[in-house]
């Protein structure tokens, strides 16, 4: 209590921002400019998506907010999806395929027909190089295990098959060919200089663009 010889003391305004710990005050400057991205990261995606970063971002572990990250929508479909999956992009055969065709031979059509071998993992319409997965056919590899290079190939045949669909928009056909052929060739990837990606960490960024 104040007795009549003390003076009283003075009080901030209550509207004052000195008033507010330095701490708080901090937050407030630095919180309101972050507010409408941390307000998008945190909202639910769209059904059957997930929000996904590129592979040069994915590697730091940057906070949710800052101005340098960039999120996207990714709705990738497995390794195992797309075994059962009958029809895949275009350009790429799950199994072997005739087509019909009509010849004509000057005095009359004569019905012929054309097969379309599957799609080898080693070839021209993937660009995966090298001979570690032999005479497969990316439908084989996509039904291997999960261990080691297995594991790695399996995981490329899927994010490229996803990303030639385009449900994979931080990934395209070539980044997923520089993934394998960079570790086929080097034993890792970098997704930007100075980082170096084992098998491992490869799988794991790919399943981050599954939905």
């Amino acid at each position: 209590m104040n007795t009549p010889d003390q003076p009283r003391p003075e009080l901030p305004e209550a509207n004052s921002e000195d008033s507010r710990p330095s701490s708080r005050r901090r937050f407030l400057k630095g919180g309101l400019a972050a507010a409408p991205v941390v307000a998008s990261l945190a909202s639910k995606p769209v059904l059957g998506s997930i929000q996904c970063t590129t592979a040069s971002g994915a590697h730091s572990f940057v906070p949710v907010g800052s101005a340098h990250r960039t999120v996207h929508t990714c709705n990738g479909i497995s390794a195992s999806n797309w075994t059962s999956l009958s029809t895949w992009p275009a350009g790429y055969v799950r199994g072997s395929t005739t087509k019909s065709a009509s010849a004509d031979t000057g005095s009359f059509l004569k019905a012929s027909s054309t097969t379309a071998q599957p799609t080898k993992f080693h070839s021209g319409t993937t660009g995966f190089g090298g001979t570690l997965m032999g005479a497969k056919t990316l439908l084989e590899v996509l039904q291997m295990g999960e261990a080691g290079t297995n594991g790695l190939a399996k995981h490329c045949a899927a994010a490229l098959l996803n990303a030639a669909a385009g449900r994979t928009p931080v990934l395209s056909q070539t980044q997923v060919r520089n993934m394998w052929n960079d570790y086929n060739r080097l034993g890792y990837f970098e997704p930007t200089a100075g980082i170096r990606w084992n098998a491992t960490q490869i799988v794991t960024y790919i399943k981050s663009t599954i939905g």
